[in-house]
């Protein structure tokens, strides 16, 4: 793949840990779409086309050759990726005709060569949704230590498939780590050793909302013509059920504009830190705020960095924090008052962290902090998506300020 996005550094920076699936397409957006970099964007986009396998796009890459398929979250944040691509591009909705060279045909063929096997960009998106709804369950090749030297037997076995009662994606064991939260306990003094600190197993509620957002997209896309299917098929003891994609998407609006903004307001008094997003509320028992990954202590909650996603402070959920805010302070009741103080909260964390790109000498923002912005000496320094979810903040807020 000529380009691609080097996760963090230094820590991610070569080898089978530079590239990964889910944090390159949560990066996508921020860095190269709303910067002009489309053709680049596609590139990356149609790349990890040619790697699905089993219906799911990779966490680490490694060439392709040798890429792990051990997380659920990768291919829905590579379909909203293309969505995002298709709207922010010029005449973006072509990329679904772009050919893409199948890496893996079948989930058992062994790599092939560019050309041998190829389909439509469309295609591949249809059978990543045709898999889902069929049900994923495999077991990692080559599963044991060579691999994943901490990871005990059952959480080798990757399981992903929708709910047909509810339409909730839901996938993963309380043995694995299938979603961003994926910190593998390392500890044998302490006892968390082959234990997931955030296993998340069930229905990941990003997930649901990505899997929402797709069905929405690609529902819309069939109706103007640009996407050739509106349904994927079950097939069960000789009988085929068609769903159709407009009637998945058929629930109300997942949030009323009050709630959502309650519940903002609560994220706001209890996560939000000067420049990330606490990943655990402070008040639950195993909260700790600061991230050592060269802990060796007995304690199970934080020996080897166990409490890496319990409590110190991500920069790019913030992102997320900040549009919603910006998004759900124009629907409430009292929008021109909520619409200032959001707009004022904005400005403060954007300012917050640029006061960081100013003092790092990598002239960027790290993957996290510690409790209260306290410096992170085992974070990343600068990493990919930590810029691009804040620089869509920008976009946001740019586009608020202009229409007031």
């Amino acid at each position: 793949m000529r380009e691609g996005v080097h996760f963090g550094l230094p820590h991610f920076a070569a080898g089978y840990m530079r590239n990964w699936g889910r944090d390159t397409f949560i990066a996508l957006r921020g860095l190269f779409l709303l910067t002009g970099r489309f053709q680049e964007a596609r590139y990356i986009i149609l790349a990890f086309a040619g790697c699905l396998r089993h219906g799911l796009i990779p966490n680490l890459l490694d060439k392709g050759t040798h890429a792990r398929y051990n997380c659920r979250d990768a291919v829905w944040w590579w379909i909203q990726a293309i969505q995002d691509y298709t709207k922010e591009a010029p005449n973006g909705y072509l990329i679904l005709k772009d050919r893409v060279a199948r890496l893996y045909p079948t989930d058992d063929s062994p790599p092939q060569e560019p050309g041998v096997k190829e389909m439509p960009l469309e295609e591949v998106i249809q059978e990543a949704l045709q898999r889902h709804f069929a049900g994923i369950a495999f077991r990692e090749r080559n599963a044991g230590y060579q691999i994943d030297s901490q990871m005990t037997d059952e959480g080798f076995n990757v399981r992903a498939g929708i709910d047909t009662k509810n339409g909730f994606v839901y996938g993963g064991n309380p043995w694995n780590c299938g979603t961003w939260m994926d910190k593998m306990g390392s500890s044998e003094k302490a006892g968390n050793k082959g234990h997931p600190a955030t296993p998340r197993d069930g229905s990941a509620v990003e997930l649901v909302g990505l899997c929402k957002s797709a069905l929405r997209w690609l529902d819309q896309m069939y109706k103007d013509g640009y996407y050739p299917y509106n349904a994927v098929e079950k097939t069960e003891h000789g009988t085929a059920t068609l769903i159709l994609i407009a009637h998945l998407i058929q629930a109300p609006e997942l949030f009323t504009a009050e709630k959502a903004w309650d519940a903002l307001n609560v994220v706001k008094e209890t996560l939000v830190g000067p420049f990330g997003m606490k990943t655990l509320d402070p008040s639950d028992m195993n909260y700790n705020g600061y991230y050592y990954n060269s802990n060796d202590s007995h304690d199970y909650k934080c020996a080897h960095g166990f409490n890496y996603h319990q409590g110190p402070e991500w920069l790019w959920p913030m992102g997320f924090y900040l549009r919603a805010r910006l998004y759900f302070a124009q629907k409430v009741a009292d929008s021109k008052k909520a619409v200032a103080a959001a707009v004022e909260e904005v400005k403060a964390i954007l300012s917050n962290n640029y006061q960081i790109i100013q003092a790092s000498p990598w002239r960027g923002l790290p993957e996290l902090t510690n409790r209260d912005g306290d410096v992170c000496p085992d974070s990343c320094p600068i990493q990919a998506w930590s810029h691009a979810c804040l620089l869509e903040v920008v976009c946001d807020l740019q586009k608020l300020q202009a229409s007031l």
